[in-house]
């Protein structure tokens, strides 16, 4: 291969891997998330954290809204979100995913 084939490929990865960490932030900020939070994890995953913001999801019981399982209030209505019941918990009752239970 040319040196200029390899530094395309280089550069095409490199261009995805971003587009991939900016869907990543832009879905975490529609559903309530941090910012820096978001755009860290978006960096370093990658496509994978696409995956990962989809698969943390709880609705709003108030608007039926998608928001993030970590974020206190729902980012379309503001209510309070309801915690996690530990029983419904599928990591186990010791885990939580808010800091402050």
């Amino acid at each position: 291969m040319d040196l200029w084939r390899i530094a395309v490929l280089v550069g095409a990865i490199i261009i995805s891997w971003l587009v991939t960490a900016s869907v990543t932030l832009r879905i975490a900020h529609k559903r309530g998330g941090k910012l820096l939070h978001w755009t860290v994890l978006g960096l370093l995953l990658g496509p994978a954290g696409i995956y990962l913001v989809l698969r943390q999801v709880q609705i709003c019981p108030h608007c039926q809204a998608k928001a993030l399982r970590g974020v206190y209030s729902c980012p379309q209505c503001r209510q309070e979100l309801p915690r996690l019941n530990p029983d419904d918990n599928p990591a186990g009752p010791l885990w939580t995913y808010r800091k402050d239970w």
